[in-house]
C-alpha cells in the first residue's frame, strides 16, 4: 500500500495534537506558463497544511577587514503564508559563520534603527546626543562593547 505525502501530513496533524512538522524544502519553477511561477515539489498538500510558510533566501554577505573576507550573509525572510499572525512580512537576519548563530546585536540596531531610537546623520549614527560611530558595523561594534547600551535599547524596544 502506498501512502500519498497529503494522507501523511494529515495523519500527523490528527494523532498528535501538541506536536510541530518542519519541513523544510525548496522552491522549483514550472516550465511553460508565463512569468515566473515558483511551487513547492510534492504538490499543493504542503501548502494547504502548513500554519506558516516562510521563504528564505541569501540576500547579501557580510564582508569584514581589508581583504573582504565573508564572515556571514545575510538572509532575507518572507512569510508567503501565516495563519497565527499577520502574513505577507519581509525581515532581515544577519548570520554569523563564526558563532553559527543569527547576530543578535545586528538584529537589535536595526530594531532601534527602524523603530527610531538610533538615528542616522549623514555616515554617523546617533542614540539621542551621544554619537556611536560613523558607518553602520563600526556602531554595531560598539553597541557590541557597551552591554549597558544593550539593555537600555532592550528596555524600550520591549526584547527581554
Amino acid at each position: 500500500m502506498r501512502i500519498w505525502k497529503n494522507k501523511t501530513l494529515r495523519k500527523i496533524l490528527a494523532e498528535n495534537n501538541n506536536s510541530a512538522f518542519i519541513a523544510i524544502n525548496q522552491l522549483r519553477e514550472t516550465i511553460g506558463k508565463p512569468g515566473i511561477y515558483r511551487v513547492m515539489p510534492g504538490g499543493k498538500g504542503q501548502y494547504f497544511f502548513s500554519s506558516i510558510i516562510l521563504e528564505v533566501s541569501r540576500k547579501e554577505w557580510i564582508t569584514e577587514g581589508a581583504e573582504k573576507k565573508k564572515v556571514g550573509f545575510v538572509m532575507n525572510c518572507f512569510t508567503a503564508k501565516n495563519k497565527l499572525a499577520q502574513p505577507f512580512q519581509q525581515t532581515e537576519i544577519p548570520f554569523n559563520f563564526s558563532t553559527g548563530q543569527v547576530d543578535y546585536t545586528s538584529v537589535l540596531f536595526n530594531l532601534a534603527c527602524d523603530i527610531g531610537l538610533i538615528n542616522k546623520v549623514k555616515t554617523s549614527y546617533f542614540y539621542g546626543e551621544r554619537r556611536l560611530a560613523v558607518g553602520k558595523d563600526a556602531s554595531i561594534e560598539v553597541l557590541k562593547v557597551d552591554e549597558v547600551l544593550q539593555k537600555e535599547l532592550k528596555k524600550k524596544i520591549n526584547i527581554g
